[in-house]
């Protein structure tokens, strides 16, 4: 587990996550879908906010535990499944965009 903020850039699609931030943020910018099939929770961070070039969590909702979300996509349906904040604030901010 890391407690510092992490940047991720991958050019195509995501088929499967286990990010861990602790109380600091992850910013993920994907060329394609993001999208993981398991149940368990994907993104443990005090805030994850992610682009993508197509669906997050389309077929099956992302599991988090986060205090703030922001989502963009281009396409495809958000779906997120947040189970309660990793650590940090208790307030939830979430901002989702589908464009």
């Amino acid at each position: 587990v890391s407690s510092s903020d992490q940047f991720i850039r991958e050019t195509d699609g995501l088929a499967a996550l286990d990010l861990r931030a602790g109380v600091a943020r992850i910013q993920l910018f994907a060329g394609g879908p993001i999208a993981d099939a398991d149940p368990d929770d994907d993104i443990r961070a005090t805030g994850w906010s992610a682009t993508a070039s197509g669906g997050i969590g389309d077929v099956a909702a992302i599991g988090t535990r986060v205090a703030n979300l922001e989502l963009a996509n281009s396409g495809g349906n958000i779906q997120v499944e947040n189970n309660g904040a990793s650590a940090g604030p208790t307030s939830s901010r979430w901002s989702v965009w589908n464009r």
